[in-house]
C-alpha cells in the first residue's frame, strides 16, 4: 500500500511540475519553424546540382548563385536580374515551399534545409511527395562570408 501511495504522489508531483512549464502552442510551432528556416536561408547560395527528371542540368541552369533577402530569391541570368518570392510551410512533411513568380503564378515544391545545404524539388504538374519524385531538383550550398 505504501509503495502505491509513494508512486501516486510521485506521478502527481511530476504532472504538477510540468503544469507551469512554458509551452509553445501546437499551431505556432510550424510557424516558428518556418520563420527559423526563412532566417537560416538569408544570404548567398551557390548552385551545386540541378537535375530535371533524372537528367543533370547543372551546367545549363544559367546562373551560379542565388541571393535570398527576406522571402525573395534573386538570380542574374544572361545579364538580367530575376526575382521570385516564396513562402515556407513547415507544418507539412516534407516541408513545402510555394514559389510566386512576378506575374503572380504560384507553384509548390518541397524543401529541406540541413546546415549549409538547401535542397528544393518542384514539378509544375503537382506537389512532389518526396525527393524521389520527378521534377526539378536544385541543391544549393551556402556561400560563406569571408
Amino acid at each position: 500500500m505504501r509503495r502505491t501511495t509513494v508512486l501516486a504522489v510521485a506521478v502527481v508531483a511530476l504532472l504538477l511540475a510540468g503544469a507551469d512549464a512554458p509551452t509553445t502552442a501546437p499551431a505556432t510551432q510550424p510557424a516558428a519553424a518556418a520563420a527559423a528556416d526563412l532566417n537560416a536561408l538569408q544570404g548567398t547560395w551557390k548552385v551545386v546540382r540541378a537535375v530535371r527528371n533524372g537528367v543533370d542540368m547543372t551546367d545549363r541552369v544559367g546562373y551560379g548563385q542565388m541571393v535570398v533577402q527576406g522571402n525573395t530569391s534573386s538570380v542574374t541570368r544572361d545579364g538580367q536580374d530575376h526575382e521570385t518570392d516564396f513562402e515556407l510551410d513547415a507544418s507539412k512533411t516534407p516541408r513545402v515551399i510555394t514559389f510566386i513568380t512576378p506575374a503572380g503564378t504560384r507553384f509548390q515544391g518541397i524543401y529541406e534545409l540541413k546546415g549549409d545545404t538547401w535542397k528544393t524539388l518542384y514539378d509544375k504538374a503537382g506537389l512532389p511527395k518526396s525527393f524521389d519524385d520527378p521534377g526539378v531538383l536544385m541543391v544549393y550550398e551556402r556561400v560563406k562570408v569571408k
